[in-house]
């Protein structure tokens, strides 16, 4: 019988999207599969060229405890000067004449015959670049990754004995509480499992194996997180199939 890894999300700020190209970022309602994968494997230490074939293959479902809000946010690099850490610090030695360095970004980057990249450099506050950020607030989500038993447990050990801290879809959006839930028999778990607080209405979201089953049809199933040049490459995701549903947590009988 497979086992299912039941996944706490819960933080402050939360970023789930399934695109990340150009200055606009906006959030989905919910944890992505291809985040939810990278969560894991970034806790079992693993680096972009490793495979997460076997962590692809899990199943995938989300239980909407409390949805949050829809919040706002700016993020800028580049312009103007900033701190030097300490490590560059004891680099630079006696060369250093401040405690702040130019905060450089690069513009008009070309890529050149033999594969590298060529830049130039600014820190003039009008080369700075924007970005537009939509980001979940105070919302709390369960997640359920099914499969073979060892391979379950070996993700809530990862999930509470990470060997990289942990985040939710930026650096600074750090989890709160135990990420790692628990472990159950089987896959059906939106019910057995106690809820967060939140409203009335709970929706849910289910992997499902066949187009008749499925309400929409997402571009979340990775198949690699590697890319050559580090950039975003949409070719390393395939179609997943979802069924949205939900029930009232007041009552016996799902909606």
């Amino acid at each position: 019988m497979s086992h299912t890894a039941i996944i706490r999300l819960h933080a402050p700020a939360q970023l789930w999207a399934s695109k990340s190209l150009g200055p606009v970022k906006k959030s989905l309602n919910r944890p992505t599969k291809s985040g939810v994968i990278g969560l894991i494997a970034n806790a079992m230490g693993r680096d972009f060229s490793d495979t997460i074939d076997d962590l692809a293959a899990m199943t995938f479902s989300v239980r909407v405890d409390n949805p949050g809000i829809m919040m706002g946010d700016v993020q800028t690099a580049g312009g103007g000067e900033m701190p030097i850490l300490l490590g560059e610090r004891a680099r630079r030695g006696s060369k250093t004449p401040s405690d702040e360095c130019d905060y450089l970004l690069p513009r008009n980057p070309t890529k050149g015959l033999d594969g590298s990249y060529r830049t130039e450099w600014s820190n003039k506050a009008a080369d700075s670049a924007r970005t537009k950020l939509t980001i979940l607030s105070d919302a709390t989500f369960t997640v359920g990754m099914g499969g073979d038993p060892e391979l379950v447990h070996s993700v809530i050990y990862a999930l509470n004995n990470p060997a990289r801290p942990l985040f939710l879809g930026k650096k600074g959006f750090i989890p709160v509480g135990q990420v790692g839930h628990s472990v159950i028999e089987g896959s059906a778990w939106f019910r057995s499992v106690e809820l967060a607080d939140g409203p009335d209405l709970v929706r849910t979201h289910l992997e499902v194996n066949h187009p008749s089953l499925a309400t929409e049809v997402v571009n979340e199933q990775p198949t690699t997180f590697q890319s050559n040049d580090r950039s975003p490459r949409t070719d390393n995701y395939g179609p997943l199939l979802l069924q949205t549903g939900g029930f009232n947590r007041t009552q016996e009988v799902a909606a």
